[in-house]
């Protein structure tokens, strides 16, 4: 008989009754339905270093975890501190890792029944988790691929679904999930309900009773220790920024996301955008005869992107002959991030102090003598006609190829859903570009959501001048796509 210990991983803030039910309903099923032992649970509580909004200390969290499995007189559930008492917090693979040494090399410290027992197997700590985090999976750039890939291998899911979570059908939609299906251990709840730590921590704002959904003597220490009330009592929390931008495809990570966090925001990065790179065979073909072109137009990382996917139709002539020849050349980027991409590609840029298409078109009409010959510009099928109607009013000729296709992310309703369940309202909201904002403002629309209290931020006039013109009132604007003007505008945004 396969012998397992349940591992449930979680901010706990606070434990709830449904966090026990979920333990006793998965050791029920596995032992009915697969004749599997469950040795054990334990809950771990994240640590401190999370950061999550409202989330109060790990001290507090930990106690009652403690009262709630002492009330409840559960007695194979388990609290770990271990993750809580870390310098840093811990990831879940992390977690899992650590639980499976321990309570395979010293069972009996977790498990005292287990003491003196002769026959030795290895004890498998399986991931036990509800719906939201199996969809969770499948949210790019949310978790790390290999690391869930280790998880589902490695030790296994039990999730508990609510109704109506539709998990066969997250799976089956998942090449990773459904590669690993027999590893997801799928346990019905019949029993609708919608508690949650967040509807707690809300019902204790708002002096609703919350006896019985935490034991009651949870209920005298969220009271004794004022938790969950919104005043002065509170530990202070981050500001949160959600910032809507493609995701960086830059190895050495989102230099915004970096700078905002060192300047004190919290940051929840939500990719907007999707991109998919068309017209490879043309813009190769310009892209190796740059003796007819005068210079290069790059706007957006995404330019430089399919760029870089023409130049490997023949890398070696690219590197040898034709880069080296457009650096002989006006090598425009707006910002330094294009700047940054259009360097690793091997081009050097003559000009990135432009932030706008606008301020490019005017710097380049002011070098019309340098460009008798036409510029090549690979853009997206959204781009703005303002850098043409500057160049085409000042006779520069430029040949446009449209190399990529801008389109919503197609998870974006159920990201900025789980942003908000995780977070709460932002206290403000960054945008990068135009399409962007068109896109988020499609999805709060249609999802009749609205960002209250939330103070409106954009990188550079031209995002800034497409949220006026769809009705949003803009209380900072970076200069330049630059993440320390970012910084710098954020500045004004946060609360009093």
């Amino acid at each position: 008989m396969k012998k397992v210990v349940l591992l449930c991983v979680g901010s706990f803030n606070p434990i709830t009754f449904m966090h026990i039910r979920m333990f006793v309903l998965a050791k029920e099923y596995l032992y009915n339905k697969l004749q599997w032992q469950v040795l054990g649970g334990l809950v771990s509580p994240v640590h401190d270093a999370y950061r999550k909004k409202g989330l109060v200390s790990a001290e507090h969290r930990v106690n009652m975890v403690k009262i709630s499995l002492n009330d409840y007189k559960v007695p194979w559930i388990k609290l770990s501190e271990w993750e809580t008492k870390q310098v840093d917090w811990q990831r879940t693979l992390e977690s899992l890792e650590y639980h499976r040494q321990m309570v395979n090399s010293q069972p009996e410290e977790w498990f005292p029944e287990l003491a003196g027992g002769s026959e030795k197997q290895d004890i498998q700590v399986m991931l036990l988790c509800g719906s939201d985090v199996l969809q969770s999976f499948s949210v790019p750039g949310l978790w790390s691929e290999s690391q869930v890939d280790t998880i589902l291998n490695n030790h296994g899911v039990v999730c508990v679904t609510r109704a109506g979570s539709a998990v066969e059908d997250v799976i089956r939609c998942s090449p990773r999930l459904s590669k690993a299906r027999d590893s997801v251990i799928i346990v019905p709840e019949w029993f609708e309900n919608n508690v949650s730590s967040t509807s707690i921590r809300n019902a204790v704002q708002e002096g609703r009773c919350i006896g019985m959904l935490v034991t009651m003597s949870v209920v005298d220490y969220i009271r004794e220790h004022r938790l969950y009330l919104d005043d002065e009592t509170q530990p202070k929390t981050l500001p949160v920024l959600f910032m809507f931008k493609a995701i960086s495809s830059v190895g050495h990570g989102d230099a915004y996301e970096q700078a905002l966090k060192e300047a004190g925001w919290n940051v929840v990065q939500i990719p907007v955008i999707n991109f998919q790179y068309l017209g490879v065979p043309e813009l190769q073909n310009a892209l190796f005869r740059p003796e007819q072109y005068s210079g290069l137009i790059l706007t957006s990382p995404r330019g430089v992107e399919a760029l870089a996917l023409a130049a490997k139709g023949n890398e070696n002539a690219w590197k040898d002959t034709h880069c080296p020849a457009w650096n002989t050349k006006s090598v425009y980027a707006i910002g330094e991030g294009t700047a940054a991409v259009a360097r690793a590609l091997g081009l050097v840029p003559t000009e990135t102090e432009a932030g706008s298409e606008k301020a490019l078109g005017e710097i380049i009409a002011g070098r019309k003598e340098q460009h008798t010959e036409r510029l090549l510009f690979p853009c997206g099928n959204l781009r703005l006609e303002s850098l043409r109607n500057i160049l085409d009013e000042k006779g520069i000729f430029v040949e446009y190829i449209e190399s990529y296709e801008t389109s919503a992310h197609p998870q974006l309703v159920s990201l900025v859903q789980q942003a908000l369940q995780s977070q709460g309202f932002p206290d403000a909201v960054l945008f990068f570009s135009p399409s962007g904002i068109q896109f988020m403002d499609e999805i709060l629309r249609q999802e009749s959501l609205a960002f209250k209290q939330t103070k409106y931020a954009a990188i550079g006039p031209t995002t800034a001048e497409a949220m006026r013109t769809l009705g949003y009132a803009v209380d900072a604007v970076a200069e330049k796509p630059e993440p320390q003007s970012a910084v710098k505008a954020l500045a004004a945004c946060r609360p009093k």
